[in-house]
């Protein structure tokens, strides 16, 4: 039989039941000490069983859906709440599957996610590069060149601001003449903020963090609770239809409310938690507690990783993940190679520090070579972090 685990995690494995692992990669905020207010689950709890009724739609609750749309600026109408993300996406790449253009537009690097929700629908990715020296921003021409080129053109384009792994937020003016060049395509834009609570230049707006309410075409964003309220345990995510004319923006929904009425995926509980875990000033505290928490986490990451010998974080400044960079030339000499799968491997078994291989991220094609790259997590509590930045430190330098 083929193996199906790959060797970094049967390394991660056995370092784990050795109890000697050091994990750089947990993207758990609760491991981190990062917590929502228990006393704002008490109220949703409470709020849902004092009216424990189930009146499932396709769209949402009407309650739940004003709340959002009071936090964002938008239409009730325009809003539809589903059991997170993936359960997003999949509603929105199920909608143009019908068309002749079964592919839709990915970033790389990017999350791997979208590869696994495309397939059983019978569509496939095609990829933008956001290259590090472009300060892995998307280029605008090579979108050009994928929308507007001989082959037909993707029936959507995704876009993530800030940007994961590499902790990027795009400038409004860039998304703004990705969406012009998309709309000339009729390609749709899919805005992913899911990270949007940790961007640097948040001011008020860390529920959208980009507004495209004068775009001429319809923009969609995405957002919920799993970070901005570090609850994905709840499952409470939210789709915006935000531009274009309001005729258009009701005929997407309405294509949405049709699709996601297969599954009502959203549970009784979900849509109450979306009150006091959105509205109020207490929930502004608490997310604001938590964008310093990670801040804080973040830049300590970066300054123990900036401190090893030849390893270099890259300098996005959002997100949860921090790319790297080990020298090639300190690779070669301290691995004798310059795959990063068997440098996670040989760092595993020597250090038990866990650092994703960056091909995991899609940081591994061409475009990305020279160097070897991988991701850690800025979610690592204090103990660990200097733990583990210890280790590399000795392991890098020949030490043991």
């Amino acid at each position: 039989m083929p193996e199906l685990m790959n060797p970094v995690e049967r390394a991660r494995r056995r370092a784990a039941a050795e109890g000697r692992i050091r994990s750089l990669a947990n993207t758990s905020f609760a491991a981190a000490g990062i917590r929502w207010p228990e006393e704002m689950y008490r109220a949703a709890w409470a709020a849902w069983r004092a009216h424990p009724t189930y009146t499932p739609t396709g769209r949402g609750g009407i309650t739940a859906r004003s709340v959002v749309a009071s936090a964002t600026a938008v239409d009730p109408d325009d809003i539809i709440l589903t059991a997170g993300s993936s359960i997003s996406y999949h509603l929105l790449f199920s909608i143009p599957r019908r068309r002749a253009a079964a592919t839709v537009a990915l970033p790389v690097p990017g999350y791997p996610l979208f590869e696994g929700i495309l397939s059983p629908l019978g569509m496939e990715p095609v990829w933008y590069r956001c290259l590090p020296e472009n300060g892995f921003l998307p280029q605008l021409s090579e979108i050009e060149q994928l929308v507007n080129g001989p082959h037909l053109p993707p029936a959507a384009l995704v876009l993530i601001s800030p940007n994961n792994p590499a902790g990027v937020t795009y400038p409004d003016r860039l998304i703004a003449a990705i969406v012009d060049r998309c709309a000339d395509a009729g390609v749709t834009v899919i805005l992913d903020e899911v990270f949007s609570l940790f961007r640097p230049d948040l001011g008020e707006r860390d529920i959208v963090a980009h507004d495209t309410s004068e775009s001429s075409v319809p923009v969609v964003h995405l957002n919920g609770l799993s970070k901005l309220c570090v609850a994905p345990e709840v499952k409470l995510g939210w789709i915006i239809v935000s531009g274009g004319d309001s005729a258009t923006r009701a005929h997407l929904t309405e294509a949405l409310d049709t699709e996601h009425d297969t599954y009502l995926s959203l549970s009784g509980f979900a849509e109450a938690a979306v009150e006091p875990f959105i509205a109020g000033d207490a929930a502004g505290q608490a997310r604001g507690a938590i964008r310093e928490r990670v801040d804080y986490l973040r830049g300590a990451m970066v300054a123990e990783l900036d401190a090893l010998p030849g390893v270099y974080p890259a300098p996005g400044h959002s997100g949860i993940h921090i790319p790297l960079q080990i020298d090639p030339v300190v690779a070669a000499e301290r691995f004798g190679t310059l795959d990063d799968e068997a440098i996670a491997v040989e760092i595993l078994n020597a250090t038990g520090v866990y650092l994703h291989p960056g091909y995991f991220y899609g940081l591994d094609a061409p475009q990305f070579s020279g160097s070897p790259w991988f991701v850690a997590s800025a979610l690592t509590d204090d103990e660990t972090r200097s733990e583990a930045a210890a280790a590399l430190q000795r392991f890098l330098s020949g030490r043991r």
